[in-house]
């Protein structure tokens, strides 16, 4: 930091994506919350040295034996006034870690204060317990005293919404004043919250972490005999999954007035004359009327949609964006309308005339690898953990660009680009499903149509159509 400028000095590696930071007293040590690797990292400012990492999903041995989960989210950082503890908030896991800090990073030395007890701390830091919070904890402080520990809960649940309503069948904006002023969008409907407690001490923290553990099924799902010998039979006799996404729509709006199920008619506002095929499906297969959602919006939802998780950005650019007060929508193979997943610009030209010839508009990456927010292993498969943003590199043809993610992989197998909720045109659904009526449906990614889609592109190369772009 100079006089009249700030410049990069250098720049540090880590292992995950960095969302908060804290430093300790002697401005010695940094901690980083590292959001998609679900740890934080301990930074020696003087050498910019990485002094340890810490685990902060669960304490050693709360998870059952070979089980990893991914998805805590730690994304707020507090210490203890006396140094020796940090709390973590882990957003996606509805909770506070409290961490006990080891030698190497400030903990005291055995019987460090003289009074006989049992002061040893461990040469590694490592999670104790954990406290359970509100949804989607996002900021943490301790006291000065250390007698109060203070989180804000980013969220809560939303609930029905009676007044939700939609007076016509026009999607002109114009037209839904009178349903726009019952403020009842979800984004309208969540609301913060603060959490304050003193800190638990053993029992109590047991206890808690137990909560915690039940809560989140940190041991693993707990299935009857006869719910195994189900899952086996299932298993065993399911080939094919057709995984169908309606958007932007509680159960009860859709299927509330099914006569199966646990549905409110009240709040039934496309009801089966205007949905169905929607209906017909619920009435003929499974009707699924507690489902619980935990995307309010498009750009979170379909981050649980492809991934069966979000992350601490999207979560905090959701509602500023959609309340139209800035920040970018990239949730959908897009970064600031930039299509990633092809791995250079060539690329994105080739593929849309109109994308920005500048080689450098993303920045990262290597060798043509896409780009990367994590350190990649020398050799091996990269964690999906460690910050990978998207992959798209000379492999494309056999593992496909995948969205960061730990969870299921139904949509891996797609064509760059083709991660959007309005992708192509309606002549492109048509080409391949002739039965294909605008308006009922629209294509996601189909796990072995890419040939189809790369000749239905070729066909139309010189047209100035481009079949993955994003239709408004």
């Amino acid at each position: 930091v100079g006089d009249k400028a700030v410049r990069v000095a250098s720049r540090l590696t880590l292992p995950g994506q960095p969302a908060a930071m804290i430093a300790n007293k002697a401005r010695s040590l940094i901690f980083v919350a590292m959001d998609n690797s679900d740890g934080v990292t301990v930074i020696d400012v003087a050498s910019g040295a990485i002094v340890e990492t810490i685990p902060t999903t669960a304490p050693p041995g709360l998870l059952a034996a070979g089980r990893s989960l991914g998805g805590a989210g730690s994304n707020a950082l507090a210490l203890s006034p006396d140094e020796t503890t940090l709390i973590v908030s882990n957003g996606g896991e509805n909770a506070l870690a409290v961490v006990r800090l080891g030698a190497s990073v400030g903990g005291r030395p055995a019987d460090s204060d003289g009074d006989g007890d049992d002061d040893d701390r461990p040469a590694a830091s490592a999670v104790v317990g954990l406290i359970p919070t509100g949804w989607y904890p996002a900021a943490v402080a301790v006291r000065p005293d250390g007698r109060r520990i203070y989180a804000a809960n980013g969220k809560s649940n939303a609930g029905p919404n009676p007044k939700g309503c939609r007076s016509s069948l026009t999607v002109d904006r114009a037209d839904q004043t009178d349903c726009q002023a019952a403020d009842q969008y979800v984004w309208q409907l969540e609301k913060a919250g603060l959490l304050s407690l003193p800190p638990p001490g053993g029992p109590e923290l047991a206890r808690l972490t137990q909560l915690v553990a039940a809560n989140d099924h940190l041991s693993g799902p707990r299935q009857s005999g006869a719910d195994q010998a189900t899952m086996a039979f299932l298993r065993a006799h399911i080939r094919h999954v057709i995984y169908i996404v309606k958007e932007n729509r509680t159960y009860d709006q859709i299927l509330g007035d099914l006569p199966v199920g646990n549905g409110d008619p009240k709040l039934a506002i496309f009801g089966a004359a205007m949905t169905p095929n929607h209906h017909a499906l619920a009435s003929q297969f499974v009707d699924l009327d507690a489902f619980f959602d935990s995307g309010e919006s498009s750009n979170t939802g379909w981050n649980w949609t492809t991934a069966a998780r979000t992350n601490d950005f999207t979560e905090r650019e959701a509602p500023v964006n959609y309340a139209g007060r800035g920040l970018q929508y990239d949730q959908e193979g897009a970064n600031r309308n930039i299509n990633v997943g092809y791995a250079t610009s060539a690329q994105r030209v080739a593929a849309n005339p109109i994308s920005p010839a500048d080689p450098n508009v993303l920045r990262g990456g290597r060798g043509g690898e896409g780009l990367y927010l994590g350190r990649r292993p020398a050799r091996g498969p990269v964690d999906p953990q460690l910050g990978l943003l998207w992959r798209s590199d000379a492999r494309i043809a056999a593992r496909r660009s995948r969205a960061n993610s730990s969870g299921p992989r139904a949509m891996e197998e797609r064509p760059p680009g083709v991660l959007d909720h309005q992708v192509g045109s309606d002549a492109l659904h048509r080409s391949l499903f002739p039965r294909f009526r605008p308006g009922v449906s629209r294509l996601l990614a189909v796990q072995g149509m890419e040939p189809r889609i790369r000749a239905l592109r070729r066909r139309r190369q010189g047209t100035g159509v481009d079949a993955g772009a994003h239709q408004p």
